[in-house]
Parts: C-alpha cells; structure tokens; sequence
C-alpha cells in the first residue's frame, strides 16, 4: 500500500524485515507468494525511481534486492543488469558497461521461452555494441551474428531490432575490411527499417 502511494521510504524497513526472513522462506518445500510478491514490488519501486543521477545507485539496489531474494534465477535480474549496462554506456563507461552486459547474457541464455528468447536477442545486441565500444571487433562480430542467426531461425521475426543488429554488424565488417559484407548488411538493415516506416 506504501508503494502505491509512493512512499518508498516509509516501506523500506517493512521490507528490510522481510529479507532478514529469506533463508526460512526460501527453505525446500515452502513456499510463500506473497513475500515473493513483495520483494517484486520493492524491487520494481527502485526500478522505477532510475531517474538522473540517481539512476545508477537505484538500479543497483533493485539488483541486489532480487538477487538477494531469489539469486540469479529471477527473470527480471537480466532485464534490470542491461539497463544499468545502458546507462553506463550512455556515460561513456564502457567497460562497466560490457561488465554488466555480459551478467545480464549469462542469465539470458537459461531463460528458452518465447519472451526470453526476444531478451536474448536484444542483450546479443547490446553485448556486441559494448564490445565494439571497447574495440573488441572480433568479440562484437560473433556476439551480432549469433543474435542475427537466433532472429532469423524464429517464425516471429522483430523487424527493428533485427535492422539494429544488422547495421552494428555492417559497421563491424566494415571497420574490418570486409566491405562486401558490409554493403550487403546496410542493404538489409535499410529494407527492414523502410518496412517499419
């Protein structure tokens, strides 16, 4: 109800005793939707307060709430680690941001349903932007053509980002020296792009 009102501060020590109670609630055989429900909702309320130069400090504190709660087997740990890999991109810390990017694949690439799938994708992708950002070009290439191979073995196929993929490849080859390949891909990123338009 706090949450609900916005009043973060006044939950906080509500749900600081509920983490004290973790080891009990997450014994084999117990199960406990509604401290699992609230540990979500503490955590989503930090997510939601990544605002200015806060952004940072908040996401981490979401991530180590659900880690703390549920470990690295939370669906929304992932999600929450390539946000904060954003924002440290968008400050120019690559190597934070590769750091981060690369967590966030690991505990993609356990999640095989269709919606994980589409996360898995997009965290390709971003792993593969860091990884150019820091001049890892090999690294960038494999991380680009293992998304792009992923995208185009679905029957769902997610136009944008797909296009996004594609022209980071292309910039890839590219730099290179494999110009060939490189037009190829501009020409494909470009079409589906226009298809989206």
């Amino acid at each position: 109800a706090m949450l609900w009102q916005q009043k973060f501060e006044l939950a906080e020590p509500y749900f600081a005793a509920l983490l004290k109670l973790v080891p009990q609630l997450k014994s084999e055989g117990t199960r406990n939707e509604d401290f699992f429900t609230c540990i979500d909702a503490l955590s989503n309320s930090y997510f939601e307060r990544i605002r200015g130069t806060h952004r940072i400090s908040a996401i981490q504190h979401s991530i180590r709430i659900i880690d703390t709660a549920f470990g690295d087997n939370h669906p929304e740990l992932s999600k929450e680690l390539v946000a904060l890999s954003y924002t440290y991109s968008a400050l120019g810390m690559n190597q934070e941001a590769l750091t981060f990017a690369n967590r966030a694949l690991a505990i993609a690439q356990r999640d095989n349903t269709e919606g994980g799938q589409i996360h898995l994708w997009k965290t390709l992708t971003l792993v593969g932007s860091c990884k150019k950002s820091v001049g890892d070009w090999s690294g960038a290439q494999k991380s680009f053509e293992r998304a792009i191979a992923l995208m185009n073995k679905s029957p769902k196929r997610f136009s944008m980002t797909a296009a996004s993929a594609k022209a980071q490849l292309a910039i890839v080859y590219f730099h290179m020296h494999k110009k060939e390949e490189s037009r190829r891909l501009f020409k494909e990123a470009e079409a589906l792009y226009l298809s989206k338009i």
